[in-house]
């Protein structure tokens, strides 16, 4: 009987949910979900660029998901 085999290829990089288009309306909030997952079973986490506008949060859950929220108001046209 042959044995069962599992293959692990090291450094294998984290695969992302795709995210459909989103849009929002100024003075409205958006929730978007992020999901992914690591082959290598490493630890994943979300951080937000420095640069990223200040109508935007990450709350990381730290399970590899995410919540990105964002309320953008007309001041924000073109962030």
């Amino acid at each position: 009987m042959p044995a069962p085999l599992t293959v692990v290829v090291p450094g294998v990089p984290p695969v992302v949910e795709p995210i459909g288009p989103q849009r929002v309306e100024a003075d409205t909030l958006l929730n978007v979900r992020l999901r992914a997952t690591d082959a290598d079973g490493q630890p994943l986490s979300y951080t937000l660029a420095p640069t990223a506008p200040a109508f935007v949060r990450l709350r990381d859950a730290g399970d590899g998901t995410a919540l990105l929220t964002m309320t953008p108001t007309l001041d924000d046209l073109g962030d």
